[in-house]
C-alpha cells in the first residue's frame, strides 16, 4: 500500500523562537539577521559562501503599502532555507503575527511541482523578536519585520530542486484570535517572488546498516545524509512495522565530538516513509542553527516521541 502523506514537526515556531542571539558581524554576501539565526561567524560565513551553498538574492516586492524582499538562501540536499523580511509605512504591520494557514496551504512553488505534488513540508514564520521600527534615509518611520521559510528537500520525488525556479507566494498577513483558535487579517495583499535556485550540495551520505533497538524490536539504521546546517536519517528492515505501527513519528539529533547537539541549536525537522511502500523504511530530518563540522559526527540520537519506546544513541565508527 502506497503512502503519499508524510509527517511534519510544526518545529520551526521552536526554531525562530529561540534565535536570540546578538548582531553579529557580516562579510558583504552575507546577510546580518541570517548570520545571527546560524550563529555564523565571519570565517564560518566565508566558508559557506566558498562552498557555494548560499545565494544573496536581494529580490522583492510590494503590494498594499508593504514590501517583500528575499534576502538570502542556504541549500543543501536536505534543506532550503530562505530568509525574507516584510516592511511598510503602514503601523498595522506591527500588529502582525503570521500569515493564515488557511489562505497559505502552497506558500512554495518549484518547477515542475506545485502544491502537494512538491511531496515537501514547508515550514515557516516570523523571526522571534525581529519586528522593529526604523528610520529611513527622508526621516519616515518603517516598521519591519523577518520572515524565515525552510523547505524539506527530501522530497517524495526524489528531484534535486537545484537549477529550478522556486516561487514564493504570501497573501493576506494575519494575527491570532484570543483562544488562539484561528487567524484574522490584518493586511490584505498578495505577494510574490520567483528566482532560480543555485547550490552546491555538500551533504556527505554515511552507509551505516547498523542495528537498533527500540524496546524489544529491531530495526536498522540504513544510512545518515550530513551537512554543515541539517541532517537526515533512515531506519528500514528488521521489525520496523511493528515499531511504527501506532507511533510513526521520528525525531532525530547529531552527536559531534561525543556531545548530542543542544536543544537549543536543533531547528525544524520532518519525518514520513522514506519508501515507495508503507512500512518499509522511515527517514527523519533535522536542522541546526548553528553550523557544525560534519567530520566531527559520531553519532546519532533517536526517538519516537509519542510512544513507548525510550531514545537510543547510535554510535558511528
Amino acid at each position: 500500500m502506497k503512502r503519499k502523506s508524510i509527517f511534519a514537526v510544526a518545529a520551526a515556531v521552536i526554531l525562530l523562537g529561540v534565535i536570540t542571539a546578538g548582531a553579529y558581524s557580516v562579510i558583504s554576501n552575507w546577510n546580518p539577521k541570517m548570520a545571527e539565526i546560524f550563529r555564523a561567524d565571519e570565517q564560518t560565513q566565508q566558508k559557506i559562501i566558498d562552498d557555494g551553498m548560499s545565494q544573496v538574492l536581494n529580490l522583492s516586492t510590494e503590494d498594499n503599502g508593504v514590501t517583500m524582499e528575499v534576502l538570502q538562501t542556504i541549500a543543501d540536499g536536505n534543506m532550503i532555507y530562505v530568509l525574507m523580511k516584510f516592511s511598510s509605512e503602514n503601523e498595522k504591520l506591527l500588529e502582525v503575527e503570521s500569515f493564515s494557514y488557511e489562505t497559505n496551504k502552497s506558500v512554495v512553488q518549484i518547477e515542475g511541482y506545485i502544491g502537494e505534488s512538491l511531496g515537501s513540508s514547508q515550514y515557516w514564520g516570523m523571526v522571534h523578536d525581529s519586528m522593529e521600527t526604523v528610520i529611513d534615509e527622508n526621516g519616515n518611520e518603517i516598521h519591519q519585520f523577518y520572515f524565515f521559510l525552510m523547505i524539506d528537500n527530501n522530497n517524495n520525488n526524489h528531484q534535486d530542486y537545484n537549477g529550478r525556479e522556486i516561487t514564493i507566494n504570501l497573501q493576506d498577513m494575519g494575527a491570532f484570535t484570543s483562544k488562539f483558535d484561528g487567524m484574522y487579517t490584518v493586511i490584505e495583499g498578495n505577494w510574490e517572488v520567483s528566482w532560480v535556485l543555485e547550490y552546491q550540495d555538500h551533504t556527505v551520505l554515511l552507509e551505516v546498516n547498523q542495528p537498533v533497538q527500540f524496546g524489544e524490536y529491531v530495526t536498522y539504521l540504513e544510512s545518515i545524509k550530513i551537512s554543515p546546517v541539517s541532517m537526515t536519517v533512515v531506519l528500514s528492515g528488521g521489525e520496523l512495522d511493528r515499531i511504527t505501527e501506532e507511533f510513526p513519528f521520528l525525531m532525530t539529533a547529531p552527536i559531534i565530538d561525543g556531545v548530542q547537539l543542544p536543544y537549543e541549536a536543533i531547528g525544524s525537522g520532518s519525518s514520513g516513509w522514506a519508501g515507495e511502500n508503507f512500512g518499509e523504511s522511515v527517514y527523519a530530518s533535522c536542522t541546526f542553527t548553528r553550523i557544525i563540522d560534519v567530520e566531527k559526527l559520531t553519532g546519532v540520537f533517536l526517538r519516537f516521541p509519542d510512544g513507548e519506546f525510550e531514545g537510543v544513541v547510535v554510535a558511528i565508527n
